[in-house]
C-alpha cells in the first residue's frame, strides 16, 4: 500500500520596491525524520490511554469490476504495567459492483499485553488465532509506529501540516515489498505521537478515490477504559487456532 497527497503550500507575497515586483516564499523546509522519529516518540510517551473511532474505506478495482469494502469500528487502548493492550472492534461491508451484493464480516482483535488475539464471523461462521504479542502489539503510535513504517516503506518527511485544526507530521512513502509503487501518506499527531490518518492513492488513472483510507476521529485522551475490555473471551465452541511457540 502506498499513497501520495503533498500539502506542502507556495505563497506569493507581494512586495513593493520601488516598483511592484512579487516574489514568491520559499516552500516550508521539511524535518528530518530523526527529527520526527524524536518527536513522536517522546510525544507518546505522555499517552496513557485513549479511545478513537476508526474507519478504513478500500476501493479496489478487480477483473470482475469495482468493489468497496467499508470498515466501521472503534479501537480502545491502554499502557499497563509497562505493556501494551488494546481491543479493535470492526465490522466491515463489502460492496460489489457486478451484482450489487453486500457481505457483512466482523473483526475482534484483542492485545492483552502478552497475546495477541484475532476473531472473525461471517454468516455465523468464526475463526480466531492466538499468537505472542510482539513489541507493542500496536503501531498506531510512538516508536512502534515509526519502526513500522521505517521497515516497510521508503520514507520521505514532509513539511508539517495541519488535519482537521490539529497540527500534524507528514510523511510520504512507497512499499518496499510491493511491486505497485504507489505513495501512501501518513499524518502523525504532533501532540500525541498517534497516528490520524493513512492515504493510499489510487492505481486507477483519474480515480476519484484513493484505494485505501484510514482515519481515527472522535479521539479521547486519557480515558480509564474497563480492563476487562482487554480480556479475549470468544463465543462458546469457537475454535481458536494457537499459533504461539510456547
Amino acid at each position: 500500500m502506498k499513497s501520495h497527497i503533498l500539502w506542502s503550500a507556495l505563497f506569493l507575497i507581494g512586495i513593493a520596491v520601488n516598483t511592484s515586483a512579487q516574489e514568491s516564499a520559499p516552500p516550508a523546509k521539511a524535518p528530518e525524520l530523526s527529527t520526527i522519529e524524536k518527536e513522536i516518540t517522546a510525544a507518546w510517551k505522555k499517552v496513557d490511554s485513549f479511545r478513537a473511532k476508526v474507519t478504513l474505506d478500500v476501493n479496489l478495482q478487480a477483473s470482475t469490476g469495482m468493489s468497496q469494502h467499508l470498515s466501521e469500528g472503534t479501537v480502545v487502548y491502554r499502557k499497563s504495567d509497562g505493556k501494551d493492550q488494546y481491543r479493535q472492534e470492526l465490522i466491515s461491508k463489502h460492496f460489489s459492483a457486478v451484482d450489487g451484493g453486500m457481505v457483512t464480516e466482523t473483526f475482534t482483535t484483542v492485545a492483552d499485553g502478552r497475546y495477541l488475539y484475532n476473531m472473525t464471523e461471517k454468516d455465523g461462521l468464526y475463526r480466531g488465532t492466538k499468537r505472542e504479542q510482539k513489541n507493542s502489539g500496536i503501531e498506531l503510535g510512538g516508536q512502534a509506529l515509526f519502526d513500522y513504517l521505517d521497515d516497510n516503506y521508503l520514507l520521505n518527511a514532509q513539511p508539517e501540516g495541519e488535519l482537521d485544526g490539529r497540527p500534524v507530521w507528514i510523511i510520504t512513502g512507497t512499499s518496499i515489498a510491493s511491486r505497485l509503487k504507489r505513495h501512501i501518506t501518513f499524518y502523525i499527531s504532533k501532540e500525541w505521537g498517534l497516528l490520524l490518518k493513512r492515504e493510499v492513492e489510487s492505481a486507477r488513472p483519474g480515480a476519484d478515490l484513493p484505494d485505501s483510507l484510514l482515519t481515527l476521529s472522535d479521539i479521547e485522551m486519557n480515558v480509564k477504559p474497563d480492563k476487562s475490555l482487554f480480556e479475549f473471551n470468544p463465543p462458546p465452541g469457537v475454535d481458536i487456532k494457537d499459533k504461539t511457540t510456547s
